[in-house]
């Protein structure tokens, strides 16, 4: 809590005061947890695919590579098998040597970029299908964080019962008087301080109002 009990005075804006300060540090708490896990959760996710993709990209790469490859010795080979005089007709030997080491080359490339791009797609399926899973902790955190700053503003603007207290004990007292400025006489809805206060600028008003009507009467003698 941002205030203790004890320090906490108990004046209406003094409440109002320490309930500003707890929502000022669940603000940071919500910042820090809540907004920090989803920023986590996208840091993790898209760093993994992003990294991925570029490793699969070079098995692409690698695998068309070998298939150019494979495809250019293939047409070779048939070229020579063509112009050989042997039966049954065949390359060179070390044609077709080169041959038989890039198809197993083709073979593997084409199992890592098909084993590398599976995995790929089941990691992204799972985290656009599934990321409900990823929910359930953000929830329960959301709903922890909601009953924790519930609770303790409540401890907080429960002082105010004490405020509350003293107006219901007040001369004004706490019904409110809508009625009486809404069909009272002024002289009912004002308190007698004030009503006294109200007669004694009316008095210095007709006293005012009486010189100077006398004054006007000796200008008007002396003309």
């Amino acid at each position: 809590m941002a205030k203790k009990l004890d320090d906490l005075d108990d004046s209406f804006m003094g409440i109002f005061n320490a309930s500003n300060d707890i929502n000022q540090v669940y603000a940071e708490k919500f910042r820090e947890n809540i907004i920090g896990y989803v920023v986590q959760w996208d840091k993790i996710v898209s760093t993994r695919i992003e990294g991925r993709l570029i490793e699969f990209r070079k098995m692409r790469s690698s695998y068309a590579h070998y298939v150019d490859k494979v495809a250019g010795l293939h047409e070779k080979a048939d070229k020579q098998k063509a112009k050989s005089k042997q039966v049954p007709k065949t390359a060179s030997p070390r044609l077709a040597n080169k041959l038989e080491r890039n198809v197993v080359k083709l073979s593997g490339a084409e199992e890592a970029h098909d084993d590398y791009g599976r995995s790929l797609l089941l990691y992204i399926d799972e985290v656009t299908t599934t990321y409900w899973k990823d929910f359930v902790p953000l929830l329960h955190m959301f709903m922890k964080f909601s009953m924790n700053g519930a609770s303790d503003t409540s401890v907080v603007m429960r002082r105010l019962e004490k405020v509350d207290a003293i107006l219901k004990k007040s001369e004004i007292g706490v019904t409110g008087r809508l009625e009486a400025l809404k069909s009272s006489p002024p002289e009912v809805i004002t308190s007698s301080t004030a009503g006294k206060e109200t007669e004694a600028g009316l008095k210095q008003m007709e006293e005012k109002e009486a010189e100077e009507s006398a004054d006007k009467e000796n200008d008007l003698e002396s003309v």
